[in-house]
């Protein structure tokens, strides 16, 4: 069985809003612009006879998170997939890709944690507006894809009985504490700052930073 976790922060629909993830598959699902095996015309020119991932809205520039543990072994630039990354699990034989991203926070041969952000989401290469693609793959013992099956050896995420989806809240890192206080604050945070929130979940924050906005709101 492969255990992936939920690779956005936030998800984006219509007119760009913004929806907090917070690790959980049926939140993220809600965010799905185009399933595995969608859009039949739109995929011959690639030899494919549909989509061979799942696509899920994004903001610009919003964290993308590795969905396991592995080893970078992809991170160059392509014309259909933008800046692209490819994660391996070498122990249990498969790899993720993430696409369209506006930048790569990892580089190849960087080992990561499930969880940790390898990349800041945009529209680039073959897409027509913000979101990340992401792909699955099964792997020789040398991290080659397996292509077995019409799609070059891409696998369905969602409804695969050989994938579980595996719900875990994200916890903040030391980058994304200062992010969030640079977005909502608009100013860098102190280290006591830093230090107190990096470890703690991120929707913790928010809700902290929403009580601090409504007691300011009610003191004009």
């Amino acid at each position: 069985m492969i255990t992936l976790q939920v690779p956005i922060l936030y998800g984006g629909f219509k007119g760009q809003e913004r929806l907090l993830i917070n690790g959980k598959w049926s939140e993220a699902r809600k965010r799905v612009s185009q399933f595995f095996g969608e859009t039949l015309q739109d995929y011959t020119r690639y030899g494919l006879p549909s989509h061979n991932g799942e696509d899920l809205i994004t903001v610009y520039d919003d964290p993308i998170l590795a969905m396991h543990d592995g080893i970078v072994i992809r991170d160059e630039p392509s014309p259909s997939g933008g800046n692209w990354v490819f994660i391996w699990n070498k122990e249990e034989g498969y790899l993720t890709v993430y696409m369209h991203n506006r930048i790569l926070k990892v580089k190849k041969g960087d080992v990561v944690k499930a969880g940790q952000m390898i990349a800041l989401s945009d529209t680039t290469g073959n897409s027509t507006g913000n979101h990340v693609h992401i792909g699955l793959y099964k792997t020789d013992d040398q991290g080659t894809i397996i292509n077995d099956n019409p799609w070059h050896g891409a696998m369905k995420i969602f409804d695969n009985p050989d994938v579980i989806l595996k719900d875990s809240m994200y916890l903040l890192t030391r980058e994304e504490v200062i992010r969030q206080y640079i977005l909502t604050r608009r100013y860098h945070p102190s280290e006591e700052e830093i230090a107190f929130w990096t470890g703690k979940a991120l929707l913790d924050m928010q809700k902290v930073m929403m009580k601090d906005d409504a007691s300011l709101l009610g003191s004009v």
